[in-house]
């Protein structure tokens, strides 16, 4: 949640929602927030469980740490951010993002020069409270519970396994997670909409979705992608109500009251255009001349006109589809429960690929 600019249906600021909430956690005395851990298993019976987990050593002492971030800007080292979707660069020590709770800084082991070439120690050279420490192991510990709440989470469908959408070869075709990243005045252009490629602010963009599902692969619907499309063409209206907007849908579900933010959109000018579910989009890189700033080409056979339709978008956004946390396998098997029939069936073509 964090990860989105705003929330639908209210518009608010996700953050602004999802903070207090961490902290007013964080500051109960009847709860104990067991961050960057692992669990490890499940056992015992209702009423009688034992949860063992795994402390992931952050190499940072969290009782000495106080967020203060000079760590950070001292470190020599970038990669690429994970929070911002890779469209920014982080310190290889760092906060996932800056309302974290615990607000508490890790090493990333795979990246500090430290643990890679045995050299730098920046961080521990000029943090004040002598927080850093490169001794830290991971600990493992075990609970004893009455009651365990199984929130799976999901994942997104990476696009590109759909290589005819063009996602990872064209520079300005993105994520809906990377849109979201963009749009956010907290991510890595704060909130300025512009493309990858020259960083030019589009005037044409598209949206396709569906990318990753209702199709003979995984036939499932993801039940809240229309919708996410349809409130972020809502705030870019409102950012810059001349922008053009197309939306490629294959069946637009946008049900219950979500159905008047649709026609909302309708009226403030996006297109919704559907496209022939047999016939999917393709997605060409164009030389660029074609008109001023443009260089991509979507071609797709429309289900209503009964033609071949071709766009020329600035930007292109794939709506991905969510899927099931690929250790809900194990989560089932710790519980005792089976996968529904959907999920068992994800976690076979997981471990086909």
């Amino acid at each position: 949640m964090a990860k989105l600019d705003k929330t639908f249906p209210t518009n608010d600021c996700s953050t602004c929602l999802l903070s207090p909430k961490l902290i007013e956690v964080a500051k109960n005395p009847n709860i104990e927030i067991i961050a960057y851990a692992e669990l490890l298993d499940v056992s015992g019976t209702p009423g009688n469980f034992r949860v063992k987990i795994k402390k992931k050593a952050r190499f940072v002492d969290p009782e000495k740490c106080v967020g203060c971030g000079i760590c950070a800007s001292k470190c020599p080292k970038k990669v690429p951010d994970e929070f911002n979707e890779g469209l920014g660069k982080r310190k290889a020590i760092y906060l996932t993002f800056a309302q974290a709770v615990p607000l508490v800084y890790t090493i990333d082991k795979e990246n500090c020069l430290y643990f890679k070439k045995g050299r730098c120690r920046a961080c521990e050279k000029f943090c004040e409270n002598n927080a850093i420490n490169f001794d830290q192991k991971d600990e493992i510990i075990e609970i004893d519970a009455g009651a365990v709440i199984l929130a799976t989470g999901y994942e997104t469908f990476d696009a590109r396994l759909k290589p005819e959408y063009g996602y990872g070869r064209y520079p300005n075709v993105i994520t809906s997670m990377q849109y979201e990243r963009i749009l956010s005045a907290g991510g890595p252009f704060k909130g300025h909409i512009q493309r990858l490629s020259d960083s030019k602010e589009p005037k044409k963009i598209a949206w396709i979705q569906c990318v990753g599902c209702m199709d003979e692969e995984h036939p499932y619907c993801s039940r809240v992608c229309c919708a996410v499309a349809v409130k972020n063409c809502l705030k870019l209206k409102e950012l810059n109500p001349d922008i053009n907007i197309y939306v490629l849908y294959r069946d637009m579900r946008t049900f219950a009251f979500k159905e008047l933010y649709y026609r909302k959109a309708w009226q403030q000018g996006v297109r919704f255009l559907r496209y022939f579910f047999r016939q999917k989009p393709e997605v060409t890189e164009t030389d660029g001349r074609l008109e001023v700033g443009l260089n991509l080409r979507v071609s797709f056979f429309d289900g209503v006109l009964h033609g071949d339709v071709e766009l020329t978008p600035d930007m292109l956004v794939a709506e991905e589809a969510i899927r099931p946390h690929p250790e809900i396998r194990d989560l089932a098997r710790w519980m005792r429960r089976r996968l529904s029939p959907f999920a068992a069936r994800i976690q076979r073509m997981r471990r086909a690929r």
